[in-house]
């Protein structure tokens, strides 16, 4: 890297060896995906649907963004949002779906405290959507909190949930989803263009790990059925309840 080769002309040693253990963990919390990107300089959008999206996030308990120096990353925000998901997170999620994603853009919400992202995908099959809005075809956008910010200077940071990755552009997908009201919001998923399951987001104590290097059919026909066991499940709860009743004399 040209920053190291810079540093390790300085006759610090205490420094040098600071800065190394530094970029170590840099390398190994850096998704190995590309992030989508938002420009600090680009105005804040008066589009009414921009705005009301970036609002979500204005809630978030975050400062400002600002610059880091240059030789300092933000480090991933460090919270266990996979506890309690299954490797196949089907009743978490209001749709699941195979898609094509043709895009990706990351923005920074109204009070430019949080960064998000934002992807175009194109719906090739529908595995389970109770709210019938989707059909095949149709491009939906699916959002992920975290993005990458590039600064005037040229200085690029990223923000990112810790072992969460972003999809990629041109390529394919199963991903569970969580409407938000306008859009979707990504629970999960796993890249399936290269004939294996590969999940997005990475770590072997993640639920999703046990599912890497499966075949692309057997990884389906697990969908499926897990998708048919939770609504059988479903019927019987509302078989069982009894109905509220009341007496009136």
């Amino acid at each position: 890297m040209p920053i190291k080769k810079e540093f390790l002309k300085l006759t610090l040693l205490t420094f040098v060896i600071a800065l190394c253990a530094h970029n170590e963990i840099r390398s190994q919390e850096k998704p190995s995906n590309q992030d989508p990107v938002a420009l600090w300089s680009e105005c804040p959008s008066v589009e009414p649907k921009r705005q009301a999206k970036s609002k979500r996030y204005d809630r978030l308990p975050t400062g400002r963004i600002i610059e880091a120096p240059f030789d300092v990353d933000e480090l991933p925000v460090n919270v266990y949002w996979w506890k309690g998901l299954p490797g196949l997170p089907v009743a978490e999620s209001d749709a699941i779906v195979v898609g094509y994603v043709r895009d990706a853009h990351a923005y920074l919400s109204n009070n430019r405290s949080v960064v998000y992202s934002e992807f175009s995908l194109r719906v090739d099959e529908i595995l389970k959507e109770a709210a019938k809005r989707l059909s095949e075809g149709q491009t939906i956008v699916a959002q992920r909190l975290g993005g990458a910010v590039i600064f005037p200077s040229g200085k690029v940071q990223h923000y990112r949930v810790s072992k969460q990755g972003f999809p990629q552009t041109d390529e394919k997908y199963i991903l569970f989803l969580k409407s938000n009201g306008q859009d979707y919001d990504i629970i999960t998923g796993y890249a399936i263009g290269s004939g294996q399951v590969i999940p997005l987001d990475q770590g072997a104590n993640l639920p999703f790990a046990s599912y890497q290097g499966k075949s692309v059919d057997y990884f389906l026909t697990e969908i499926k059925q897990a998708i048919s066991a939770s609504t059988q499940k479903g019927s019987e709860l509302k078989w069982h309840t009894a109905p509220t009743c009341s007496s009136q004399f």
